[in-house]
């Protein structure tokens, strides 16, 4: 049986890392598009 303790820290870990990825994708998404609009100028 895993400890609450430790089943919490990992759930928060993965919280924080699905956070991160997020906004890293939604960063680079709007990177891509203001380039193709700048290309496209």
């Amino acid at each position: 049986m895993i400890k609450r303790t430790e089943f919490n820290y990992y759930f928060e870990k993965e919280f924080v890392i699905q956070k991160l990825s997020q906004t890293l994708k939604a960063n680079v998404l709007r990177l891509t598009i203001v380039c193709v609009m700048y290309l496209q100028r």
